[in-house]
């Protein structure tokens, strides 16, 4: 529920019943199905209702930025939920790993990526956002980063044949990245975020870094 206090808005937190959660699927992604109900905002229950949704872990994201050069590096790889791309399944996306180290934090899932997906050191990582992914389907929660780096002068190849990536890294200007964005080339969720933010922060990361 909403209201007004001293001309900010308040939310009191309602509650909800998880009444039963059951994996119905394993496999790549585990799917679950819940049923539960939740305290509406006119007040009184909601009927239990089942739902089925992807249960993921935590994701790391790091935009690779260089400040000197004022380059950042992009990944392309084929994505199976982009096989209806009207261009290609190989997406324009930045570093990103999910949790799978028991004990690693975020920032050290972070740099771990980013030498796994695209051969880069890490220096210096800046938090941009944390948000559900998609959270009316999965439980996916993402830390977004932006990483200081240097720049190499080209792309490669990289990834974990164990994980069967195949990832291929370009360098680009922040200037044609950001066209990249406005041409709708970048069709990545995820990226679209990063580079926005970036568009907004450049500055100050170039004085800060």
């Amino acid at each position: 529920m909403v209201f007004i206090a001293g001309g900010a808005l308040v939310m009191t937190p309602l509650k909800h019943q998880v009444l039963e959660d059951e994996i119905i699927c394993r496999g790549y992604v585990n799917l679950h199905a819940a049923t539960w109900r939740y305290q509406r905002f006119a007040g009184g229950w909601s009927e239990p209702m089942r739902r089925e949704y992807v249960k993921r872990p935590a994701v790391a994201a790091v935009l690779p930025y260089d400040p000197v050069s004022d380059r950042v590096v992009l990944l392309q790889q084929a994505r199976i939920g982009a096989l209806d791309d009207a261009e290609s399944p190989w997406l324009w996306e930045i570093i990103a790993g999910i949790y799978d180290h028991e004990g690693e934090s975020i920032e050290a899932l972070a740099n771990r990526e980013a030498q796994e997906e695209a051969g880069l050191h890490v220096q210096d990582l800046k938090p941009i956002y944390q948000y559900w992914a998609s959270p009316g389907a999965s439980s996916e929660y993402v830390h977004l980063f932006c990483g200081k780096v240097v720049a190499p002068d080209k792309g490669g190849i990289f990834g974990l044949p164990e994980e069967w990536e195949d990832i291929q890294t370009s360098v680009f200007s922040s200037e044609q990245a950001f066209a990249m964005l406005a041409q709708g080339k970048i069709r990545n969720a995820i990226a679209i975020i990063a580079l926005q933010w970036l568009k907004c922060h450049r500055e100050m990361l170039q004085q800060s870094w």
